[in-house]
């Protein structure tokens, strides 16, 4: 098959190809602002959520958040560019199916990131809230 009689399908397999490159991992785990701190299972957050008292608990889950927050926001930009790449290389006057699909993935993701960020400040505001709360002597 000539590259000239290549679909969709063929266009599409070159933008999953890309994306899941060994590459981008790497290049991501470079960039990302929090590496100095571990990242919690998903075990170690739902005991962090239901146990949470103190403020350094709130704060680690806030990071925890954070960090989400900007990985998230981080694979939305990647599909939004894939998006843009594969609008630029479709026909003047037809739409690009795979690039709806890229541009939905990444409101989606930019959408996570913004729910993230939210649940990140709703811990900040408890490790503020339990910071100013005296404590309980026994």
């Amino acid at each position: 098959m000539k590259f000239s009689q290549c679909n969709m399908p063929c266009t599409l397999l070159l933008a999953i190809a890309l994306l899941s490159s060994p590459s981008l991992p790497t290049v991501a785990a470079q960039t990302a602002p929090s590496q100095a701190t571990p990242r919690l299972s998903n075990k170690e957050v739902k005991k962090l959520l239901a146990n949470a008292t103190t403020a350094e608990d709130h704060q680690t889950l806030a990071a925890y958040y954070r960090d989400k927050a900007h990985r998230f926001d981080s694979v939305s930009q990647r599909f939004a560019k894939q998006a843009q790449f594969l609008e630029s290389q479709s026909k003047p006057g037809v739409p690009s199916g795979a690039a709806k699909s890229y541009r939905y993935t990444s409101r989606q993701y930019a959408e996570d990131a913004w729910q993230a960020e939210v649940l990140a400040a709703e811990q900040e505001k408890l490790a503020k809230a339990s910071q100013s709360k005296p404590e309980m002597r026994k």
